[in-house]
């Protein structure tokens, strides 16, 4: 498959994997039933969710994304991003992910704020220079390796087993209330 793939007149999608293609766009608009999406490793510049409100699980890593809207896939559990070419990514709505993906990005921004249900969080190797962890009491495996963080505080995460902050900038880096 190459292109543009408008899958948007499927209503009754449940799952869709369209990965390892040339696909440059996919629509899936207003397939309120999907629960599932890949389209990793294609060339993707755009996808459209819009009203794909039963998603939980969304790959769409390696493409050549710059934005991405999920503001009405608010049942997300995974969402894997990674290797695009994303600057900001505020996924601070998606309360029932537990994984995110989002390495190589080129990241600067990124806003994961009250997921409250977040395990996992990949956001190494971007160009993050602070990450706030308010509200994501739940994580266990956090890496923010290869970034350009110079100060981070890492508190109130009893639950976090595997924290990977190498090749940072760091000269400060506070622990305290993990117990």
């Amino acid at each position: 498959l190459a292109g543009d793939l408008d899958l948007s007149s499927f209503k009754a999608l449940k799952k869709v994997d369209v990965a390892r293609n040339n696909l440059s766009s996919v629509s899936v608009a207003n397939c309120s039933m999907l629960t599932d999406f890949n389209a990793s490793r294609n060339i993707l510049t755009s996808v459209d969710f819009a009203n794909c409100s039963a998603l939980k699980s969304v790959l769409i890593y390696k493409n050549r994304l710059t934005a991405i809207s999920l503001d009405a896939a608010s049942l997300i559990e995974t969402l894997n991003v990674s290797n695009n070419l994303i600057v900001e990514l505020n996924v601070s709505n998606l309360t029932a992910m537990t994984t995110l993906n989002c390495q190589s990005c080129h990241l600067e921004s990124l806003l994961v704020d009250g997921c409250t249900e977040l395990k996992n969080l990949y956001c190494g190797y971007n160009k993050l220079t602070a990450l706030n962890l308010f509200g994501v009491e739940n994580l266990k495996n956090l890496d923010v390796s290869s970034n350009q963080i110079t100060t981070m505080v890492v508190s109130g995460l009893p639950s976090l087993s595997t924290f990977m902050c190498s090749n940072n900038r760091m000269t400060t880096l506070g622990v305290r209330n993990c117990n």
